[in-house]
């Protein structure tokens, strides 16, 4: 008898369920597509929020106030520290190590081009360098072992934004230079000039490959590959006075404003675990105990607020679409339920309790959701890829296997949802007042 009525309420009632299942796929669509585009191209976005620049900066530990003008420190001779700049492939061994998208130091000096005083700033460009193998011990005591690897950083991943008319300065050739917009200007400088700078009495005579254009305090510094710098300004073969990283990070969230001292292990490890701006300077400050990290908040923030408003928007507009979905199934099963009022209380005069005719539209609101899930699904994936190319400009790179799961889980919420209140009408109806036509 159930599984009849079943099959008769889908056969009989072809137009209605048509309009259901419609309003299901909707929903079940727009669900699937803004869950794939969530848990796609998160990551995607954030590497393209890296225009904004590094969000970290490291320095060495110092019992001084940092001076900073124009983004170079200051410090008396005698409170002068550097980081060694054989340590720096440490920051590729912490836990989130491949969430470091670049990395690259900085060392500064004055120096003499004629009249001019010019702010010389040794880096790396596009520097190679080895990542030893490493362990991590999570505050658990779980041990995470990486094998070596090599990895390609520099200021020229770091700040993709620089506009360098000509070529980029090499790492291996100390007679480079690229030269901020602002100071080619002071001196008449060309691409393929000679700049002569003086450093204690010494002189060196640099090529000028590239113009570089930032908008920023970089228009006003000359810059050499990080050995040229050292060796002209008389520093140790090892001296890097702050290094800016680029990291891929994770909204601040209730877990991140937690205080160290009020967690427990098991939290102190699920933090541990998790990429948020306080667990990178927190893990970096463990590889590297004699520096201290700092966010740079502007742009961490800005970034954290951007994937977290994203996100919310996407909430929204899904449950604004499950929503409507609901209605309008709840529309089409009220209209179901006036039009089978002799059926439902032919139903209740031959035995049939509430129970049962509960059962009956719940049955029948599942099968409803189901098949309006797996529509939906195969289309809100192709909306999601539409989305992801033409809105964000990034593809969906791989498939999230949860979201099947997550679309059909709603898709029939949605059906049992909007059949609550038609089911609860049927279930208010009276034999005896139906069969005497009332």
């Amino acid at each position: 008898m159930f599984f009849r009525i079943l099959r008769d309420f889908f056969l009989r009632r072809k137009g209605r369920i048509a309009i259901a299942i419609l309003a299901v796929v909707m929903g079940a669509a727009i669900t699937s597509a803004l869950t794939t585009v969530s848990l796609g191209i998160t990551e995607n976005v954030g590497r393209e929020l890296k225009a904004f620049g590094a969000n970290i900066v490291v320095t060495p530990n110092s019992t001084s106030i940092p001076i900073e003008v124009g983004g170079i420190s200051y410090a008396s001779l005698e409170e002068q520290k550097y980081i060694n700049e054989s340590d720096l492939p440490l920051l590729k061994t912490i836990f989130w190590r491949n969430q470091i998208e670049a990395f690259a130091p900085y060392l500064y000096g004055i120096v003499q081009s004629g009249s001019e005083a010019v702010i010389l700033t040794g880096t790396w460009f596009y520097q190679q360098i080895a990542i030893p193998a490493s362990s991590t011990t999570l505050p658990n005591g779980t041990i995470i072992k990486r094998s070596a690897a090599t990895f390609t950083t520099g200021v020229k991943i770091l700040a993709p934004w620089w506009k360098v008319e000509g070529d980029w300065a090499s790492d291996n050739d100390s007679s480079q230079s690229i030269v901020g917009v602002s100071i080619a200007k002071k001196l008449n400088l060309r691409v393929g000039d000679t700049l002569s700078i003086t450093y204690q009495d010494s002189n060196y005579d640099l090529t000028v490959t590239g113009i570089v254009s930032t908008g920023s305090f970089e228009d006003d510094q000359v810059f050499v590959n990080l050995d040229a710098a050292q060796e002209i300004l008389g520093k140790p073969d090892y001296a890097v006075q702050k290094v800016l990283v680029s990291a891929l990070i994770k909204p601040d969230d209730e877990l991140a404003r937690t205080p160290h001292e009020k967690m427990s292990p098991e939290v102190h490890t699920k933090w541990y675990c998790s990429p948020y701006i306080g667990v990178f300077i927190y893990q970096i400050e463990e590889a590297l105990p004699y520096v201290k990290a700092k966010a740079i908040r502007q742009v961490a923030e800005t970034e954290g607020k951007l994937l977290e408003q994203n996100s919310l928007l996407f909430a929204l507009i899904t449950i604004n679409s499950v929503g409507a979905s609901a209605v309008a199934v709840a529309s089409t099963m009220m209209a179901s339920v006036l039009q089978r009022r002799r059926e439902i209380g032919l139903m209740k005069a031959i035995g049939a309790n509430n129970f049962q005719v509960a059962t009956q539209f719940l049955a029948e609101a599942g099968i409803v959701g189901l098949l309006g899930g797996l529509l939906g699904f195969p289309i809100g994936y192709f909306l999601a890829g539409f989305i992801a190319n033409n809105i964000f400009g990034v593809p969906i790179s791989t498939f999230d296997q949860t979201i099947l799961p997550i679309t059909l889980i709603v898709a029939i919420s949605i059906s049992l949802v909007g059949s609550v209140i038609p089911m609860r009408k049927a279930m208010k109806i009276e034999p005896a007042a139906v069969l005497r036509g009332e």
